[in-house]
């Protein structure tokens, strides 16, 4: 059973820690420290490590400790992600991991390292589609909502502010593709067109060639599903560079410092720009 809200991932992860019969236990952080998520990572670091200091401050918990053993999953690397949990469940002893980030390398995860071991995993932030019909066992769960949500919502938020029209790039990703395929199949069936779709590379130096097939199309608007630390980042510099676009949208990958000289609006739990 596939779920997203914090209260039944926590209800499982307290019934997997109380089902430890000695005091201390130890539970996995594998995060994208470096990578296309880099920028977001220190506030999930943050949150998760401030509920084990909460709990092991409380003495509450097992009358024992809650210990945290981080790995980096970088994000995109799917080998990076198994060596890392499979580390952490063979050499650290975890009984739980938070994470991975990324949407391929929580996959890649599940179905080979969670599955096989009987590990529960909750991630913070893997929203692909294709995750809920993964075959996870009922030990995945995401305190993220799919973008099979996203997508919609996002397209009704585009519809409500008159941006008809739009050229769409999406990273070369799990995570890209996914909500590129859902926010434009809602955004057409609104009524609304796109211009020009195409995917992108997240570690190119130059853009520019990117950013003028997108605006062949000729409308003043960019939707970017992509990740604000690489190949969003990039797209918007080109942009911003030829004044090919004059108003974009972005999907949640690219909540950063990088769009802070863009006019913000947070609607419904997701941020639009232009």
């Amino acid at each position: 059973m596939k779920g997203y809200l914090k209260t039944t991932a926590g209800f499982v992860l307290s019934a997997t820690m109380a089902s430890v019969s000695h005091a201390d236990v130890t539970i996995g952080e594998l995060q994208g420290f470096t990578g296309p998520l880099e920028s977001m990572i220190g506030a999930m670091s943050g949150g998760a490590n401030l509920a084990v200091t909460e709990a092991n401050a409380s003495g509450n918990y097992l009358q024992g400790t809650i210990n945290v053993v981080q790995g980096d999953s970088v994000c995109i690397d799917p080998a990076v992600a198994i060596a890392q949990a499979e580390k952490m469940i063979n050499d650290d002893n975890v009984m739980a991991i938070m994470g991975p980030n990324c949407s391929g390398n929580t996959g890649a995860v599940i179905t080979n390292v969670l599955v096989p071991n009987g590990i529960v995993s909750i991630s913070p932030s893997a929203t692909s589609p294709a995750l809920t019909t993964l075959e996870d066992g009922g030990w995945f769960f995401r305190t993220a909502p799919s973008d099979a949500r996203q997508g919609p919502v996002l397209a009704s938020i585009a519809m409500s502010r008159g941006q008809t029209d739009m050229a769409v790039t999406h990273s070369n990703s799990d995570y890209g593709k996914g909500l590129a395929d859902a926010f434009v199949t809602a955004y057409e069936a609104m009524g609304g067109t796109v211009t020009v779709m195409a995917g992108h590379d997240d570690d190119k130096a130059d853009y520019s060639a990117d950013v003028a097939a997108l605006s062949a199309g000729g409308s003043a608007t960019l939707a970017i599903l992509g990740y604000a630390d690489t190949g969003g980042r990039g797209i918007i510099a080109a942009s911003e560079d030829t004044g090919a676009f004059s108003d974009y949208v972005f999907g949640d990958g690219m909540i950063s410092a990088v769009t802070s000289g863009c006019c913000c609006r947070w609607i419904m739990g997701y941020f639009t720009f232009s």
